[in-house]
């Protein structure tokens, strides 16, 4: 039965949509088995709107994509609530390039079909959107939070506390909680709201269960301490207060006090503060440029003395960890007047000792997902570097065991550390692009010249190098420990700032190439 609706006024037609599947979905035969009626239905935006108003219509972003497409076998809304900070949406849905609607209904029948003994993988893509945007899909659930959590908790030392901005689904908690190091997490979340809701339509995401020592849920969890409160107001009232140069009193940055005040009182500039965290992880909204201007988003990213505060939180070996959204192509304009850009820049200056970035491309979003870890000693860029053998020892060692005795993990491990430690080209071409840096045009030890590390012995003729020798043995390990140690002492000048071309080049694969 094909129905074409347009609403006379300014009230939302979704709401409508299930009334149109009960009246029009012609109910089930038993007796002549007949399946459940399946509907096929399209939501568009009518007419010319100001572009302030599209920014601020959630059914203009991710959501509105999803609600206009006719190929989709299912897209089910399972809730939609309007809180004081934000609109949530949860759908269900079914993609038949992935699955099919005749799938997953035999899934939930007992006829002894492969879905019917196999349901866990033919169940529908559940989606959470916050204002419209996407922000988590159950199919890249563990790839995107795994992703987010693991490498930060692995280049920390033991991490005892830990913070979370944001993460109200849960699942970020869950991730952290499998370390046996963890004492405790305090998660701050501004929306309350946001959290019941996942509680009761994302239950699999705090998902706890499953983790010997802990709760049903994550949230119960007696390490956990959530709080709903402005992160950003948190975490300054505790790091970054006010200055007060009247009563003699000034933070390092954010604020000057004039010369009379300096010349009783100098400053100590970037000394290291020894804050409460070993690991705070960044799980809010990500910093995307098209965000208006007043949003939660573009405060969290744009606010030097929050981004100060969050560096001033941790402790001398601390780790910082954040999602930065979209990977970037070959084709990205120059980062240099973006929120990404601003944020790197004011965390060098804050003092962060080496950046290391990633993409994941399993987040179950459209594009691969960018991320960022900071750090504000050497021992973290070490760690960031470790071998694929010496990655998963350190898992097996630090995880908490599961009351299944399945793995704790579900994508992450030693191989995809490894694919973590080197940037992609993209990142490297868009950074060389935006600063003109110098190290961009430079071989940085990678030139065959006069100065290149030889051999300085006669190699054999008709050397068999499938049988180790003395000679494979000594002199080869001692050739390439030559230019190992060439290459990094030209990458020595461009250490301790954002720098993918160094990153890339000091990677263990890339330095023996």
């Amino acid at each position: 039965i094909p129905l074409n609706f347009s609403p006379g006024g300014a009230k939302p037609l979704l709401p409508a949509v299930q009334v149109l599947q009960e009246q029009f979905g012609v109910p089930a035969a038993p007796e002549l088995r007949w399946e459940e009626p399946v509907s096929m239905w399209s939501h568009f935006l009518r007419g010319f709107r100001p572009s302030e108003e599209i920014e601020k219509n959630a059914l203009a972003g991710d959501l509105g994509f999803l609600l206009s497409s006719l190929t989709l076998d299912l897209k089910d809304e399972l809730v939609s609530v309007q809180t004081k900070f934000q609109r949530i949406d949860v759908y269900n849905v079914i993609n038949p390039r992935f699955n099919s609607i005749a799938a997953y209904q035999r899934s939930k029948s007992n006829d002894g079909s492969y879905e019917s003994l196999h349901p866990e993988f033919f169940t529908p893509d559940r989606i959470v959107f916050l204002d419209g945007v996407l922000q988590s899909t159950s199919n890249g659930d563990s790839q995107y939070h795994e992703a987010l959590v693991h490498p930060a908790m692995l280049a920390g030392s033991s991490p005892k506390k830990v913070a979370i901005i944001g993460g109200g689904e849960g699942a970020t908690l869950r991730e952290v909680l499998k370390y046996k190091s963890v004492e405790k997490v305090s998660m701050i979340e501004i929306d309350e709201l946001m959290v019941s809701t996942s509680r009761e339509y994302l239950p699999e995401w705090s998902d706890c269960s499953d983790i010997q020592g802990s709760a049903d849920s994550c949230f119960e969890d007696v390490r956990a301490d959530v709080v709903f409160q402005d992160a950003m107001k948190w975490f300054t009232d505790r790091f970054s207060p006010e200055c007060n140069c009247e009563g003699g009193v000034e933070h390092r940055n954010f604020c000057l006090c004039g010369d009379d005040y300096y010349s009783a009182n100098p400053r100590e500039g970037h000394n290291v503060i020894k804050g409460e965290f070993d690991v705070v992880i960044m799980d809010a909204l990500d910093p995307s440029d098209t965000v208006a201007a007043d949003t939660i988003a573009s405060k969290l990213y744009s606010s030097t003395r929050y981004l100060e505060a969050l560096f001033d939180s941790l402790t001398e070996d601390g780790v910082l960890v954040m999602q930065l959204g979209e990977s970037v192509t070959f084709d990205n304009p120059p980062e240099d007047f973006t929120y990404r850009n601003q944020i790197i820049n004011s965390m060098e200056r804050y003092g962060f000792h080496s950046f290391h970035i990633y993409d994941e491309d399993h987040c179950g979003f459209s594009w691969p997902w960018s991320f960022l870890v900071a750090c504000k000693s050497e021992s973290c860029r070490t760690k960031m570097y470790r071998t694929e053998a010496q990655v998963n020892i350190e898992l097996h060692s630090v995880m908490r065991k599961t009351k299944s005795g399945k793995p704790p993990l579900k994508n992450f491990d030693g191989a995809t550390m490894a694919h973590y430690q080197m940037p992609s080209r993209a990142w490297e071409v868009n950074f060389c692009h935006g600063k003109g840096a110098p190290e961009c045009a430079e071989k940085l030890g990678f030139g065959v010249g006069d100065d290149a590390a030889m051999a300085d012995v006669e190699i054999p003729s008709g050397l068999d190098l499938s049988t180790p020798s003395s000679f494979v043995l000594e002199d080869v390990s001692s050739i390439i420990g030559k230019i190992t140690k060439k290459r990094k002492s030209a990458l020595e000048p461009y250490v301790g700032k954002y720098n993918p071309v160094v990153a890339r080049r000091l990677s263990s694969k890339y330095l023996l190439a």
